[in-house]
């Protein structure tokens, strides 16, 4: 018999994405989970993003020895075009999170 089944993948996060040398909000930059799936997010006009807290849903059996499947990463990265991704496991009020510009094109 299968059985729904929820596995907490993370806790709630908030934060702001600032650029890391003039402290100015970075707007439009993607947060999502490193691994699938994403659940891309994006920052808004003051750099501010929310990211509700995440269960993953699963059928499960314990028929025959049946196991749950593993977690899934709670790690994000936050990406933009004009700035180096960041990778972190960031959770609750993650505060100011700072991103460093690409180096410009010579």
């Amino acid at each position: 018999m299968l059985d729904p089944h929820y596995t907490e993948r993370s806790a709630e996060v908030q934060g702001r994405v600032l650029n890391a040398k003039t402290l100015i909000p970075v707007v439009g930059a993607e947060v999502r989970f490193t691994q699938e799936p994403h659940y891309p997010i994006y920052t808004g006009a003051n750099g501010e993003f929310h990211m509700k807290a995440i269960r993953d849903f699963h059928w499960y059996s314990d028929a025959g020895g049946g196991s749950l499947p593993m977690r899934k990463s709670s790690s994000r990265r936050i990406s933009h075009t004009n700035y180096v991704t960041l990778w972190g496991d960031w959770n609750g009020d993650a505060g100011d999170i700072l991103l460093q510009p690409k180096p410009a094109d010579r």
